[in-house]
């Protein structure tokens, strides 16, 4: 078997892309789409969604800030149950954070970084593994 099989999504699967309205998360939610998986996408911008699943007709969308805890127990009902389960999760969401002079950079600017790029991470994983053995 070639390593270009490897890179290739099996058909059939559920998977589930944080931030794939746009950007890396849509090409990804694409591929997995034309493979022939069953994809779930969430994303905080609602527009970006109906443009994708507008191109995507068979991919399902929540709304999401993926760093809150309700948010993403919300996703994963939605992902339960329109699939009964998920094979894939591609955790994707982050942003690029604050930039300036660190004494320009507030507590709260710094925070919010650290809540969507770290935490977000932890809470999608911690609801997607048990779903995933």
């Amino acid at each position: 078997m070639s390593t270009m099989n490897f890179l290739v999504p099996q058909p059939g699967l559920r998977v589930l892309v944080t931030a794939g309205a746009s950007g890396i998360g849509a090409a990804i939610a694409r591929a997995f789409s034309e493979a022939g998986a069953s994809v779930h996408i969430c994303d905080i911008d609602r527009s970006a969604i109906d443009r994708l699943v507008t191109a995507l007709p068979g991919v399902t969308a929540s709304v999401a800030d993926a760093s809150v805890e309700r948010d993403v127990d919300l996703v994963f009902e939605d992902v339960v149950g329109s699939f009964g389960g998920l094979d894939v999760l591609v955790n994707n969401a982050g942003i690029a954070g604050p930039t300036g002079p660190i004494e320009d950079i507030s507590a709260a600017q710094w925070q919010r970084t650290m809540d969507v790029n770290l935490n977000s991470q932890f809470l999608f994983a911690r609801r997607a593994v048990p779903l995933l053995r």
